[in-house]
């Protein structure tokens, strides 16, 4: 009898190595990729977030140059209302033709982003021109008001004074109080005053 012969485990053996070398280097390249694609998204990530810093940064300069300016045009306003009824201590501002188309212009030149007033000695604010059949309201014990009670401030040492936001006893809607002090109380008005709605901004 011619004993069988044995079969040679090389080909298995080769195919083996080649099928765990394909597996291998497909995994080397997958995780080659892999890594890149890991590398490339931190990149970008990176750059998008640089990207999104500096745009935010000048978004934040824009809207605070923006709302600086805003503030600087209302103290102009009030200073101006100021200097009229220096000049003219013997007449009412609240019925005055001259003094109404003043403020008038005033809240045109500011395209209408706020609302000017006076609050009299006795705490009431009168809006400009007076609405008719509405009577004064009551404001003393706003800070915008209160803030303004105490002794004279020294020439030159007047600053706008810019409140907290509040519900508007008139407008009911809520905005930033400005007042500016006087330098004289003898038109019987011891503050303008002006208001920006907060929608507005």
């Amino acid at each position: 009898m011619i004993p069988s012969a044995i079969p040679d485990p090389t080909p298995r053996l080769a195919t083996l190595i080649e099928r765990w070398g394909l597996f291998i280097v497909g995994g080397g390249l997958l995780a080659v990729l892999w890594a890149l694609i890991g590398w490339y998204s931190t990149v970008q990530r990176d750059r998008w977030i640089d990207s999104s810093r500096r745009e935010l940064s000048q978004l934040n300069s824009a809207v605070s140059e923006h709302t600086a300016g805003m503030f600087r045009t209302a103290q102009t306003a009030l200073r101006t209302m100021d200097l009229w009824l220096k000049a003219n201590p013997r007449i009412d501002p609240r019925g005055d033709a001259q003094f109404i188309a003043l403020v008038d212009e005033l809240r045109k030149a500011s395209a209408g982003l706020f609302d000017l007033g006076m609050v009299s000695n006795d705490g009431k604010l009168h809006y400009i021109p007076p609405a008719k059949g509405t009577a004064p309201t009551d404001v003393s014990d706003r800070s915008y008001y209160k803030v303004h009670l105490g002794a004279a401030p020294a020439p030159g040492d007047r600053r706008l004074y810019i409140g907290d936001p509040v519900l508007s006893r008139v407008t009911k809607e809520w905005g930033i109080p400005m007042s500016w002090r006087l330098e004289s109380k003898d038109t019987g008005i011891r503050v303008v005053f002006g208001n920006v709605e907060l929608e507005r901004l």
